[in-house]
């Protein structure tokens, strides 16, 4: 209860529902979306998300957007693609909106959230990958992947991308803490953890495209020299 009590008067109000909204991405999809609608018409009937569109800069090409992706979908038929098009629509809805409330202390907080969340899911994908084991009759641990995991999320593909992020975060952490060596050592063990299950999961395309995210960070960081080793 402490906890949350600091966690009050740390952010404002805004800011703990961009945190749980961050939070939420780790549901699956039949629980995020209602949440993500809930959060929505919130914003709506409270004109809040009408204000923050009125000063966003060409927000007239989302309306564009949105509105040639409805048309079409509604013309062919396309039920899942118009639903497809009113989520993202929401989706920006909630990035215009909360990009006013996020500060370095709110962003900071989400990323650490988020990796320290990510060792549940990677708990929670072994509990999963023995479960595997079981029901095939493997009694000892294996690298062979019999089936993707998925852990917490409802698809393997969407925990690979989850992962993905993750891995990048851990190496933004890694480089932005500083004379705190048993916080560099957590991220790089958390790190390491993540790709782990990356292979596990069978998506393993995303090594490339964590290495090129990263070698992005490094440039924008100048650690040249370890964007080149990794590159090689």
């Amino acid at each position: 209860m402490n906890y949350l009590k600091d966690l009050k008067e740390q952010f404002t109000f805004d800011q703990l529902l961009l945190i749980f909204t961050c939070f939420s991405f780790t549901f699956p999809f039949y629980i995020l979306g209602p949440i993500l609608l809930i959060e929505f018409i919130y914003l709506l009937v409270s004109k809040k998300a009408i204000i923050a569109l009125k000063q966003t800069p060409q927000i007239k090409f989302l309306y564009l957007f949105v509105l040639i992706s409805l048309s079409i979908s509604i013309i062919h038929k396309n039920i899942l693609g118009a639903l497809a098009t009113l989520g993202i629509f929401i989706v920006i809805i909630l990035m215009v909106y909360y990009r006013k409330h996020i500060n370095q202390s709110t962003f900071e907080f989400i990323i650490d959230m988020l990796i320290v969340l990510s060792i549940l899911w990677a708990i929670y994908g072994i509990y999963e990958q023995f479960q595997i084991y079981h029901r095939l009759g493997v009694d000892h641990f294996t690298f062979k992947v019999y089936a993707s995991l998925n852990s917490v999320f409802y698809n393997a593909n969407y925990y690979a991308m989850m992962i993905e992020f993750i891995a990048v975060c851990t190496v933004y952490k890694f480089f932005t803490v500083k004379n705190n060596l048993k916080r560099s050592i957590f991220y790089v063990i958390v790190g390491f953890l993540n790709l782990f299950m990356l292979y596990m999961t069978g998506c393993r395309a995303g090594y490339v495209a964590i290495a090129g995210a990263i070698c992005l960070f490094l440039i924008f960081n100048k650690n040249y020299k370890l964007c080149v080793l990794i590159a090689l």
